[in-house]
């Protein structure tokens, strides 16, 4: 595959904002910008995975590194239309959001602390 393409996952071409991939790993989030199949750079950052905070750290790691991937890519937050997030699971419900409850990160709070 091409790097500079992705597989469509809109075949009809319908979504036209800019997609935010997420890739949450034990040792590293990285981040990448795309719009209507290809990559948009720069737009692209890779940092260690948050393994110390509040339950929220590893979020807010991703939201901020988020609002840096649009700012160096001249674009606004709020243009990012979907968002695809992969990792190791599980997920859970808290509330009406999902959580990501993998044992090995963010220092284990997804753990017995959660009673999981």
């Amino acid at each position: 595959m091409d790097s500079q393409h992705l597989p469509s996952s809109d075949p009809l071409g319908t979504h036209t904002g800019l997609q935010a991939c997420v890739d949450v790993g034990g040792t590293k989030v990285a981040v990448t910008l795309a719009q209507g199949g290809k990559l948009q750079t720069p737009g692209r950052l890779t940092e260690p995975t948050a393994k110390e905070g509040p339950r929220d750290a590893l979020a807010q790691q991703i939201i901020r590194m988020l609002g840096q991937a649009c700012a160096t890519a001249g674009r606004s937050l709020d243009a990012i239309g979907q968002v695809g997030v992969a990792s190791c699971g599980p997920f859970v419900m808290e509330g009406d959001c999902k959580a990501l409850a993998a044992p090995n990160i963010c220092g284990g709070l997804a753990g017995p602390a959660r009673g999981l």
